[in-house]
Formats: C-alpha cells, sequence, structure tokens
C-alpha cells in the first residue's frame, strides 16, 4: 500500500510529501519487490539520491527476470533520474530500449512518459517543430490524474522551446494558464506550479516584465532548486539575473550567479556552471576587465571539453555556442574585432546547427556591434533587420541583453513602428517596485525586511517598530518562509536577489 502511494504522489508532483513518507518508511528501499523499490526510485529521482534511484531502476532493467510491466516502470524512473541529472545520452540510450507494449495495456502514462522522453531529446537536438508535436500527441492521451506530472512536464517542454525559438510571447501563451490552474489546484509551491514558473519567467523577462518574473519566483526558488531540472534552475537564476540587470543592480546580478554556480557544482551540472562562467565573463567583458576576461577564458574552454562523452553529446553544440559567443565579447571589450568576427561566424553555425532561434538574433546584434566598431556604414541597416525580427516574436529584452552599444546604435535610428517595440527597454533602469506592492509582503514585514538589511537586532527592530519582541520573531518566521530563508543574513540575501531590498 505504501509503495502504491508513493508511486502515486510521484505521478501528481507531490515529491516532497513522497519524501517525507520514504524518510518514515525507509525499508521500502530496501525491499525486494521489485515495484516497491521502483516506486522509491521514482521520487529519489528528484533529488539528492538521484543517482541511487538511477541505479535501482537500471538493476531492474539488467534484470532478465523482470516482466515486461515492470521495464516500463523502470523506464520512466530511469529516464527521469537521467533528465535530473541532464544526462540526455543516456536518456537516448534508454529511449532506443523502450518496448512496444501496448497503451491499453499498461495505461497511458508510460506511453506519455515515452513522448516526453521524444520532446525532450528533440528539443536539445534543436527540432522544436518535432517537439511540439510529440507534445500534442502526448496531450491527447487525456487528464487521467495518474498524467499530471507529466502533462506539466510536457507543457513545460513547449514553453522552452518556444524560448529557444526566440518566441517569449508563444511561451506565455502556453504556461500562463497551465500555471493559474497548478496553483489552484495544487497549491504555489507545488512542484507542478514551480516547473511551469520558472520557464514563464524567463519568458517575462524577454518580455521586459521584470517585476512579474521575480513575482514568479518569489517564495519558488528554493523548490525548483531541489526538484527542478537543470533547464528549470538555468531559466529561473537567467530570469533573476537579467531583471537585476535590467534594473541596473550589478550586485545582484552577480550574487544570483555566484547562487548558480555554487548550486551547479553541489548537483555536478557543468552545463549551468558553463553558463555561470559565460555570463559572468560577459559582465566582466562589459566593465572592461579585459585581464580578468583572460584570465577566465580557458576554464570555459575547459568546461566545453566535459561534453565530449556520449551522455553528454547532446549538449556539445550547445556549449561550443554559448563558449563561441562569450569569447566574442571578450574580442570585443579587447578590441580585437577579427577574432570576434571568426567566434560570430562559429556562433552563427552553431545557432543554426541547434536551431537556436534567439541566439542566432544575438548574433546578428553582435555583427552589427562589430561593423559599427569599425565604422561601416552598413552596421544601423543590419541592426534594423535584426530589431525587426525581434519585434516579430515580443522579443523586447534582446538588445539590452546583449550589448550596450547596440542600444545606443538602436537610438539613433530614425523613430518608426518597427523600433518603437523594440525600443521598449532602452530607457533607464524600471523604478524598484516597492515589496508591499508586490503583493509577497505584508506592509509590516517589508518594514522589518528594510531593517533586518540594517543589521539591527530583534529588540532593535522591536524597539524602532514599537512593538513586542515575540511580534517581531512572529513576523520573521514568516519572512523566512515567504524567503526560503534559513538565517536573517539568508532572508536579506534571497530578497536582494529577488529585487525586494536595494
Amino acid at each position: 500500500y505504501a509503495s502504491r502511494a508513493l508511486w502515486a504522489l510521484g505521478a501528481w508532483g507531490r515529491v516532497d510529501e513522497a519524501r517525507e513518507w520514504l524518510a518514515r518508511i525507509p525499508a521500502i528501499v530496501q525491499s525486494r519487490d521489485t515495484h516497491s523499490r521502483l516506486s522509491a526510485a521514482a521520487i529519489l529521482a528528484f533529488g539528492e539520491r538521484n543517482a541511487e534511484g538511477l541505479r535501482m531502476a537500471q538493476d531492474a532493467l539488467s534484470d532478465p527476470s523482470t516482466p515486461p510491466e515492470m521495464v516500463l516502470v523502470a523506464l520512466r524512473v530511469a529516464t527521469s533520474a537521467a533528465g535530473f541529472a541532464d544526462q540526455p545520452g543516456l536518456m537516448h540510450a534508454l529511449l532506443v530500449n523502450w518496448p512496444p507494449v501496448p497503451v491499453e495495456q499498461v495505461g497511458p502514462l508510460y506511453r506519455f512518459n515515452q513522448l516526453n522522453v521524444m520532446s525532450y531529446v528533440a528539443l536539445h537536438a534543436g527540432d522544436t517543430d518535432r517537439l511540439r508535436a510529440l507534445a500534442a500527441e502526448a496531450q491527447s492521451h487525456g487528464a487521467d490524474r495518474s498524467l499530471l506530472l507529466a502533462q506539466a512536464l510536457s507543457r513545460m517542454l513547449v514553453g522552452l522551446g518556444h524560448l529557444w525559438d526566440g518566441n517569449p510571447g508563444r511561451a506565455v501563451e502556453v504556461l500562463h494558464g497551465p500555471l493559474l490552474a497548478a496553483e489552484r489546484e495544487h497549491g504555489r509551491r507545488s512542484m507542478i506550479a514551480c516547473l511551469l514558473a520558472s520557464i514563464l519567467a524567463q519568458a517575462f523577462v524577454q518580455l521586459d516584465q521584470h517585476d512579474a518574473a521575480r513575482l514568479l519566483l518569489a517564495n519558488r526558488l528554493d523548490v525548483i532548486e531541489r526538484t527542478g531540472f537543470p533547464d528549470n534552475v538555468l531559466a529561473a537564476y537567467d530570469a533573476l539575473i537579467h531583471a537585476a540587470l535590467a534594473r541596473g543592480d550589478e550586485v545582484s546580478a552577480m550574487a544570483a550567479l555566484k547562487g548558480l554556480d555554487a548550486l551547479a557544482q553541489r548537483r555536478q551540472l557543468p552545463r549551468l556552471q558553463l553558463h555561470t562562467l559565460a555570463e559572468r565573463i560577459r559582465l566582466l567583458a562589459l566593465k572592461g576587465c579585459n585581464e580578468t576576461v583572460a584570465g577566465l577564458l580557458p576554464g570555459l574552454d575547459a568546461l566545453v571539453d566535459e561534453f565530449e562523452p556520449e551522455v553528454g553529446r547532446p549538449f556539445h553544440d550547445q556549449a561550443r555556442l554559448v563558449a563561441a559567443t562569450t569569447r566574442a565579447h571578450a574580442a570585443l571589450a579587447s578590441g580585437h574585432l577579427a577574432e570576434a568576427d571568426r567566434q560570430l561566424d562559429t556562433a552563427a553555425v552553431l545557432a543554426e546547427t541547434t536551431r537556436r532561434g534567439r541566439d542566432a538574433c544575438m548574433v546578428k546584434v553582435l555583427r552589427a556591434v562589430v561593423a559599427r566598431k569599425r565604422g561601416e556604414s552598413g552596421a544601423q541597416a543590419l541592426l534594423l533587420e535584426t530589431i525587426n525580427l525581434a519585434a516579430l516574436s515580443g522579443n523586447v529584452r534582446l538588445l539590452a541583453d546583449t550589448h550596450p552599444l547596440a542600444l545606443e546604435m538602436a537610438r539613433e535610428l530614425e523613430g518608426g513602428v518597427v523600433l518603437s517595440h523594440a525600443s521598449a527597454s532602452m530607457d533607464a533602469p524600471d523604478r524598484k517596485a516597492h515589496v508591499s506592492e508586490s503583493g509577497l509582503l505584508t506592509p509590516k514585514e517589508e518594514e522589518i525586511l528594510g531593517l533586518l538589511e540594517r543589521g539591527m537586532s530583534n529588540k532593535r527592530i522591536a524597539l524602532t517598530l514599537g512593538i513586542g519582541a515575540e511580534t517581531v520573531k512572529w513576523h520573521l518566521k514568516n519572512l523566512f518562509s515567504k524567503l526560503s530563508a534559513g538565517s536573517r543574513e539568508h532572508a536579506v540575501e534571497r530578497a536582494r536577489l529577488l529585487g525586494l531590498v536595494a
């Protein structure tokens, strides 16, 4: 009964609840019953014991006595664990061995899961059209309660595909309704809601809606860090970093990069480490810190080399694209325009190979910047073409997220309808929203957070606000909960990361 309950909780996305039960009934992990062990493995797959869950699933797959229906269960667990561990090569190998069992015999969950794995592989192969076709087939299997998590994962992948195509508006259309429904049915901090919110937040940032993105991630980031797939974690942190940069808060952006790097190292996710280092190099290059940048570039190459083994091969071209674009920024900053051109040539080919539409547009922007630095007459025309492409997909933040010189060039262009949409983010960093306006914190919690940031003790906070010490403790407890913080310093750090304090 316990193993069936664990399996159901996992299928519903209630992984944290299932973990609590698993901690109380640890014998399930050691059970000789295959289904019981796989029920436990399905929960372990989404967390720190991911490798253990994968090993349990692989043991079942390698055992010739495992019945066919249990092979499907083991495949579901193993592919989930491989996705959580960022091993697409392993997912592809498992997909090849998927047995052709009729849906009528085992139910829709396993076919849905198979289609999700195929969608994930298609996404990282750059075939977003195939991804959407597979997702449409998956959704045709109905709305059975056992499909709750599988349906959310399918929608999440579709939304991510639209972002990679460079179409954040379509991502919002796909994800916003399901997120509201997930919040109503499962709660704001449920795994399903958090998976959807992470991708939606990145879409909002690209649409220049930074406050909306930060509110989406408030009181959710710890769940995304704990149960999210690497793409969810990367999307959430990318949203926080660029939201901070949009409001001119480089300190918070660097703090977010530091937090992402620590998480990437803890979960052993080199792809996230690569993106963290690349963004750090880009920001330092824009600041003219050329010597520091030169010292960091070899580390970038070392991370790219980590994707040569078979399990990481699908990420290899993506990693090379990130590295080439980053090296182009470094070359631009140091005035080596020929090297910038060479890196952008490489990046353009890789963006086309991996079908990363937004990255392809960013390469075009950088080409225009290089042409401008050379004094070429066609620089403005090249930028205007890119602005037109960005405007068609609602990619408002493209210029600002690529290079500040691109914004200057855009301001010099003659005004027109095509430019008005793309220039929405060209003004000074947007005004910081007050915490109380966000709806996340109460006015009193906002006051206490401000005093906490100033390093006040509970006693001083109580005296300053004219309230009792126990009342201060009660408000702090609520603050820690809402900010997913474990200490006073951590609460301030989380609030700064979310843009709630300066």
